[in-house]
């Protein structure tokens, strides 16, 4: 397990390289209002992958190493059929915001955010394939192959004074259309990987579990994206793009605990995770990511308009409130993880359910009277209740696990 974490860790740092250049390399090229459609485009590609997949990525994962149901030959046809439904999902999510004018009515970007929505389906069902084995690690080094992919576009486009927002957007479409590729070439020279047979019922019973799990994939999804969403709604394009700004380095603090969650899993699956472990994964999460908010806090004065331009230092505040959130989220990452391994997927989802309606509600009351600073207030408190329920699913879980060894033991006895 440790050195699947330490690769995942090692892989996913050169990721946040490349997604950090990529988040200055775009606001360089881009005015803030074309920054925030960006923004939208990869909320709308992430978001109706979610609604697509239906849960059915935690399933094989959670199932594929016991259950001959939940084979990667099932998964792979039930995953074919979902491509319509995602189309259906980035089409009512380009007719909403083309209403609203947050996105520019015109076919160069309509078209490209279409494609990048198949494209996200489709590497990230392929990145769970990988994850399912136990090739964590792999999974990390083709993910962040993704976003090097996305950067030599960009950097391309930079140098030749490309500003142009379809542009933008294409270059994160070749970035998953290189991980889906990779993907496919990894699992097809993988010699311990086995595709099994397809299920009698031809995913049925998995689409049926997937959907135990999709509270847990579309809250988590909605509370991560569900503020600029909102913001889309609420404020300019403008702003959105100020805002998305703050997003890209504070995010980045999701490195670690996104990695060691992903580990997690896996373990937790396989029944080779104590709750008191976990626990631990979760601290080690949390220490590692109040470091790097502390610096970063200290630091964004003068390092967003280094980095960014002059026209995001208004983005300075709105950082650090966010900062506030990542320590709450940090933990939650791993111990949701580790609750949807165990096959608890109610906890798991709960906690992303709840989060998503504070975040509504925190948003829609903050942001009228404090604007995105009281949106950035608004994800903090999501995050923390999100970790509240997170830790209540997971000592309710240690709780019941005592119980039934006592009980286990005492019949023991009087046999």
């Amino acid at each position: 397990m440790r050195r699947e974490a330490f690769g995942a860790i090692l892989w996913n740092f050169f990721g946040l390289f490349c997604s950090l250049l990529n988040g200055i390399l775009t606001a360089r090229l881009l005015s803030p209002g074309d920054r925030g459609v960006l923004a939208l485009a990869i909320t709308i590609s992430s978001m109706s992958y979610v609604l697509s997949s239906v849960g059915t990525n935690a399933a094989v994962r959670t199932f594929q190493p016991r259950a001959e149901w939940a084979s990667f030959r099932t998964y792979a046809s039930v995953s074919l059929r979902l491509v319509g439904l995602n189309c259906v999902a980035v089409v009512g999510a380009l007719v909403l915001f083309c209403f609203s004018g947050a996105i520019p009515v015109g076919f160069a970007v309509c078209a490209v955010i279409m494609l990048l929505g198949i494209a996200n389906f489709a590497s990230s069902q392929l990145l769970d394939v990988l994850n399912a084995i136990g090739k964590t690690s792999r999974s990390a080094a083709v993910n962040t192959s993704g976003h090097a992919i996305t950067a030599v576009v960009l950097l391309v486009a930079f140098f030749l004074h490309v500003d142009n927002v379809a542009v933008a957007i294409g270059a994160y479409l070749v970035g998953f259309v290189g991980r889906t590729t990779i993907s496919l070439l990894l699992i097809r020279l993988d010699r311990g990987f086995h595709s099994g047979a397809l299920a009698v019922d031809h995913g049925r019973l998995l689409l049926r579990h997937g959907l135990r799990f999709w509270g847990m994939s579309l809250g988590q999804a909605l509370a991560f994206r569900l503020d600029l969403l909102l913001l889309g709604v609420l404020v300019s394009s403008h702003t959105v793009g100020i805002y998305a700004v703050a997003v890209t380095p504070a995010a980045l603090t999701q490195v670690v605990s996104n990695s060691l969650g992903q580990v997690v899993y896996r373990e937790a699956a396989v029944r080779k995770l104590g709750v008191r472990r976990l626990a631990l994964w979760s601290l080690a999460a949390l220490g590692m990511t109040a470091l790097y908010a502390l610096v970063l806090a200290i630091a964004a004065p003068w390092l967003m308009p280094l980095v960014f331009g002059a026209e995001y230092e208004a983005s300075v505040p709105i950082v650090r409130v966010l900062l506030l959130g990542e320590l709450a989220l940090a933990p939650y990452l791993v111990i949701s993880r580790g609750l949807a391994g165990y096959n608890y997927p109610w906890w798991a989802s709960i906690s992303g359910i709840v989060g998503s309606v504070a975040m509504v509600g925190a948003v829609f009351i903050l942001t009228p009277g404090f604007g995105v600073i009281g949106a950035a207030f608004g994800v903090s408190i999501a995050y923390s209740a999100m970790l509240l329920v997170a830790v209540s699913g997971l000592l309710r879980r240690g709780i019941g696990r005592r119980r039934s060894l006592a009980n286990g033991s005492a019949s023991t006895v009087q046999l």
